[in-house]
């Protein structure tokens, strides 16, 4: 797991390597030069966790983003 550390105003934030995938088929149509159809997926995960000093301790957060995207192609 890489991570990257960032500082600013007394704010520790760590932040994870991004995650993304993709997959699908896309199927073209020679002959009129299309495409006939698809079915395509992207993901992509970011999170990131920050810690800071206050009067009554350390105060953690943690945070994480999922982003899914589904394209649905069909020639009528």
């Amino acid at each position: 797991m890489v991570t990257k550390t960032f500082s600013e105003k007394g704010i520790n934030y760590k932040f994870e390597k991004p995650k993304s995938k993709a997959d699908g088929k896309i199927y073209f149509n020679l002959d009129r030069g299309l495409i006939q159809k698809s079915r395509t997926q992207t993901s992509m995960e970011n999170s990131y966790s920050m810690e800071m000093s206050s009067p009554e301790g350390i105060k953690k957060a943690n945070a994480k983003e999922v982003t899914s995207n589904v394209n649905v192609i069909e020639l009528l």
